[in-house]
């Protein structure tokens, strides 16, 4: 959180340095609460701790500081064009956005290792997040970095969260937030749904699930939400099975996530 930036920049960022800090304190205190209730289911534990880190990392309110972020913050317009009916004009190395998009997308690219800066762009005009999409006329993007390893089923939370924002007119800012809270939504859950369904190593899949890391990806517009996501649900139903057969729904989610995983970089 120091970081961020309290040595520079305005005062609307040192706020959030304050924040920051303010949240890590709680987060520090409302381990300590959790823990020490060892009645408290782990999948629970989880739940506790994931969802206040989950909030402190979309605060940020930052670019798509993630590796490669440009290709995959490309790849989820470019899903969610399709689902929009007008992804054919889309090529391995641009994707067509409207103006706002445009604006921010090109940015991340040529800001690219300046998060800080980026981040400060966006909290200097946070008011900008509340207004509506002005333009619906596609802009082809600058060139990024293409590539075919991956598919729609690793990038569909973020595409259907930029999908729901383009319908309901939402600023661009404001789409990039509910694509990452998608992502992070569907990581919370899938992580919780393997502990529960793991018979042994509960808390090990817990704190594994709670990596800075692990966290970070799952607040950011990344496949790796998704493939982490479902490596640990797939691990928790290899668990299962060598204790007990599977169920219909079980042996179906153990297929589909094998799938997620055999598509990413496939």
């Amino acid at each position: 959180a120091v970081g961020v930036g309290t040595h520079s920049y305005t005062n609307i960022f040192k706020t959030l340095v304050a924040v920051v800090m303010g949240g890590i304190l709680f987060q520090i205190f409302l381990v300590g609460t959790l823990v020490s209730q060892t009645k408290l289911k782990e999948e629970y534990l989880f739940l506790g701790i994931a969802v206040p880190i989950g909030i402190l990392f979309l605060s940020f309110l930052s670019g798509n500081a993630v590796h490669d972020g440009e290709t995959h913050l490309a790849k989820t317009y470019h899903y969610s064009n399709f689902l929009m009916g007008r992804g054919e004009d889309d090529s391995g190395n641009y994707v067509y956005l409207e103006a706002g998009e445009a604006e921010i997308f090109n940015g991340t690219g040529t800001d690219y290792r300046r998060e800080n800066g980026i981040a400060y762009g966006l909290w200097a005009n946070v008011a900008d997040f509340w207004e509506k999409s002005s333009s619906e006329e596609l802009i082809k993007s600058d060139e990024f970095r293409g590539t075919n390893a991956s598919s729609f089923l690793e990038y569909f939370p973020g595409a259907i969260g930029i999908t729901a924002g383009r319908i309901l007119g939402v600023s661009a800012r404001m789409n990039l937030v509910i694509a990452k809270t998608m992502f992070l939504l569907f990581y919370i859950g899938a992580v919780f749904l393997a502990i529960r369904i793991s018979p042994y190593l509960k808390m090990g899949i817990a704190f594994c699930g709670l990596l800075p890391m692990a966290m970070y990806q799952a607040a950011g517009i990344t496949y790796d939400s998704v493939v982490t996501a479902m490596a640990f649900l797939l691990t928790a139903l290899f668990f299962k099975q060598r204790e007990q057969r599977l169920s219909k729904w079980e042996t179906a989610l153990y297929f589909t996530a094998a799938i997620v995983l055999g598509c990413c970089k496939g």
